[in-house]
């Protein structure tokens, strides 16, 4: 037997409402949200930037998550663990490559070209030689040079590792 298929009416669709549209706005670059940060003076959720920077429709929305985490991976902004953005220049952090010591400690070298910055073999844990990292200079060390602590590992500098694995007793 053969059944008929049902067919549908017209689509209509809702109205819009105040504020959305089917794109988003083109984007005026990072500036914008540069600015509403600054004159925050604060952290800011991704509500509160939506807000202050007009963005209020699903699309607008999603290009600026979109925009934002953009600017976290380059290193401009940093996402607290709140969620909240901040400009990376005012905070106490320091961006730079990692470069390890065979003895397991290592420095940061700072792309502004300032002092290095040692990272205690603990720190080193986290990162490999090559590693582009934001970090927190937390003191001097005994001899004198600045110490810090990585704040968040912005880039791997390694995208393989080549090496045996051996599986003793289960560890």
């Amino acid at each position: 037997m053969h059944r008929k298929k049902k067919t549908r009416g017209p689509r209509v669709s809702r109205p819009r409402r105040q504020g959305e549209s089917g794109t988003a706005p083109p984007s005026k670059g990072p500036q914008p949200i540069f600015e509403a940060l600054k004159d925050a003076g604060r952290p800011l959720t991704l509500d509160e930037l939506a807000e202050r920077l007009k963005r209020t429709g699903r699309a607008a929305r999603a290009r600026l998550i979109v925009e934002l985490e953009a600017l976290v991976q380059a290193g401009e902004l940093v996402r607290n663990r709140r969620g909240e953005y901040c400009l990376r220049e005012l905070l106490p952090l320091t961006i730079g490559v990692v470069s390890a010591h065979k003895d397991g400690y290592g420095f940061v070298m700072p792309e502004d070209r300032s002092a290095p910055i040692f990272l205690p073999p603990r720190q080193m844990l986290q990162v490999i030689h090559g590693d582009r990292v934001a970090v927190r200079t937390t003191g001097v060390d005994f001899r004198g040079r600045p110490e810090g602590s990585i704040a968040k590992i912005l880039e791997r500098g390694t995208q393989k590792i080549v090496g045996r694995l051996y599986d003793e007793s289960g560890i």
